[in-house]
């Protein structure tokens, strides 16, 4: 039942229909220190909403959060979870589609706070860029 409900969130997200023509890496070494990691995972065919998660999360990060983007405090990766290379990290965060995750790295412990269904119900609202700022400046208080 569970594998059912993946497939068919999978071919849901992936009926989207945009091809993406940008290639997303992801970073091959995390900083060391303790620090909030945004990820945004995508497929190779994204929808208009898909890529406005992506636009509002980038620009809630340079406007809100710029000195913690620059000395790595937050780190944003955008993520392609059909890359072959990006398989195992995908499968960690149960990435079949577009996920947005914020992820709280401190010591030794990892706290990943899916706010996929969140992101989906809030782009295209006013109130993106607030919800998402306090959503950081939470995480950012475990640190």
């Amino acid at each position: 039942m569970k594998k059912l409900i993946y497939l068919m969130s999978a071919v849901l997200l992936i009926s989207c229909g945009q091809t993406n023509e940008q290639s997303a890496e992801s970073s091959s070494s995390e900083p060391k220190m303790d620090h909030i990691a945004v990820y945004d995972f995508h497929t190779d065919h994204r929808c208009e909403t898909c890529l406005a998660i992506e636009e509002a999360t980038k620009e809630t990060l340079n406007n809100d959060f710029k000195a913690l983007l620059d000395d790595e405090t937050i780190t944003f990766t955008l993520i392609n979870a059909d890359a072959e290379k990006n398989q195992e990290l995908a499968e960690e965060y149960g990435a079949f589609g577009t996920t947005l995750a914020i992820t709280i790295f401190k010591g030794e412990t990892k706290e990943i706070i899916d706010i996929t269904n969140w992101a989906f119900d809030a782009v295209h609202g006013d109130n993106f860029e607030s919800e998402f700022t306090e959503k950081l400046n939470e995480a950012l208080a475990k640190l």
